[in-house]
């Protein structure tokens, strides 16, 4: 394929990613600010740019130009850091109510942009332990893995509480990872310098620690409304 073809392409499928995320976003809470939701997004894919070339600096140092090219990489775990610091600012009731939108809408956007990886034939898989015909072992599709996992947690996001939405996404879209990249191959500038599964397993941390502390706080509250009415 034509790299320019192909460019048009991947950037075609990011662009869809952005429309689904904003259509999701919308229909969760129409009367949210657009604005913060665009900023997280723009956060997102600069934080996963910039994460991609910082994790494989030492390959990546020597030229470091590579940041201008759109096409060169991304790590897709650093976008929710966007999400994160776009709601910097917001009161409490308004940032949370922000966070729940906006992370409904992010792995329906993700399994979207995951089309550009196929486009763009990278995020490829190991192969097969078995070969199911004459030729090369096949490689795991794992892009369709991981397209397949994100729709089910937009899926499952969309049925649980509003309250349990921001731990249940952050562990959500770190299991995802830490269930896939066993099956994934070393990407072409060789691995990073932190693994993906580190990066993912400290969403899964964050997760639990969001639901553990609001897990608190609610039976503090329930104690305290317990006592105002004795």
């Amino acid at each position: 394929m034509d790299p320019r073809w192909r460019a048009f392409l991947v950037l075609t499928a990011l662009q869809a990613s952005a429309w689904v995320a904003f259509w999701l976003y919308a229909r969760e809470s129409p009367e949210l600010p657009r604005r913060r939701f665009a900023l997280g997004l723009v956060l997102g894919a600069l934080f996963a740019h910039l994460g991609w070339f910082a994790l494989h600096l030492d390959r990546t140092h020597a030229s470091p130009l590579v940041l201008l090219d759109p096409m060169s990489g991304y790590c897709v775990l650093l976008v929710p850091l966007g999400i994160v610091v776009a709601a910097g600012g917001a009161s409490r009731k308004a940032r949370e109510r922000y966070l729940c939108a906006a992370l409904r809408a992010l792995p329906a956007a993700q399994a979207t942009a995951r089309l550009g990886c196929i486009v763009a034939g990278c995020c490829d898989g190991q192969p097969a332990a078995v070969a199911w015909g004459v030729g090369p072992l096949p490689r795991h599709p794992t892009r369709l893995y991981e397209m397949a996992a994100l729709s089910a947690l937009a899926l499952l996001l969309g049925r649980v509480p509003a309250r349990q939405v921001v731990p249940v996404a952050f562990v959500g879209l770190g299991c995802v990872r830490l269930v896939v990249e066993p099956w994934r191959a070393v990407p072409p500038l060789g691995a990073p310098i932190i693994s993906a599964s580190w990066l993912a397993a400290g969403w899964v941390l964050v997760g639990a620690l969001v639901a553990v502390r609001r897990a608190r706080t609610r039976r503090g509250v329930g104690r305290r409304d317990r006592l105002a009415r004795r």
